[in-house]
C-alpha cells in the first residue's frame, strides 16, 4: 500500500488548527479576530478551501506569527523535513528585514 502525504492544503489547514489551537482559541474567537465568518474559518480548517492570501495574513497575525517562518514549517512538513532552529533564525531575519521596507537585503 503506498502511503499518501496529505496535499498541501490539507497540511496548511492543520497547521492553522493547530496553531489556533495552541493560542487557546475557539473557532467563533478566531474567527472574529480574523474578521471572517466561522463557517468560512470552519472550511478552512477542514482543508475545503484555502485562504486567499490577504485572509491568510489576517489568519497568521491573529496568531502572532511571522510569515516566513509559517511557510517554511509548511513547505518543510510538505517535503517530510521536520522545522529547525538554524532555519527560523535565518527566516527570522528575513521577515524582519522585508517589513522594514529593506526588501532587496531580505533576499540577499
Amino acid at each position: 500500500m503506498i502511503e499518501r502525504v496529505p496535499s498541501f492544503d490539507r497540511q496548511m489547514a492543520n497547521l492553522i488548527s493547530q496553531l489556533r489551537k495552541d493560542s487557546g482559541l475557539n473557532q467563533l474567537e478566531f474567527a472574529k479576530l480574523c474578521r471572517v465568518s466561522f463557517r468560512t474559518l470552519q472550511r478552512i480548517e477542514a482543508g475545503e478551501i484555502s485562504p486567499r492570501i490577504e485572509l491568510l495574513f489576517r489568519i497568521l497575525k491573529a496568531l502572532n506569527v511571522q510569515p516566513n517562518p509559517f511557510f517554511l514549517k509548511l513547505f518543510n512538513a510538505q517535503d517530510g523535513i521536520a522545522l529547525s532552529a538554524p532555519n527560523v533564525a535565518i527566516n527570522t531575519k528575513i521577515s524582519s528585514s522585508y517589513e522594514s521596507g529593506n526588501r532587496k537585503a531580505a533576499f540577499n
